[in-house]
């Protein structure tokens, strides 16, 4: 069971529009993203997926 918080954290306790936050993309040291996930899903199997259209 997760423990009780007293105060909740919501996006806007963190942002602003005077702190917007700051971003950086991660990499691993393939040089992968979270762009490459579902290639590297197929690959190892783990993904499918299908496009169905209305003909």
């Amino acid at each position: 069971m997760l423990p009780e918080k007293k105060e909740l954290v919501f996006a806007g306790t963190l942002f602003s529009e005077d702190n917007p936050g700051v971003s950086d993309r991660y990499e691993d040291a393939s040089g992968r993203s979270v762009d490459d996930v579902v290639e590297v899903l197929k690959e190892a199997g783990l993904y499918k997926a299908e496009v169905h259209t209305d003909e």
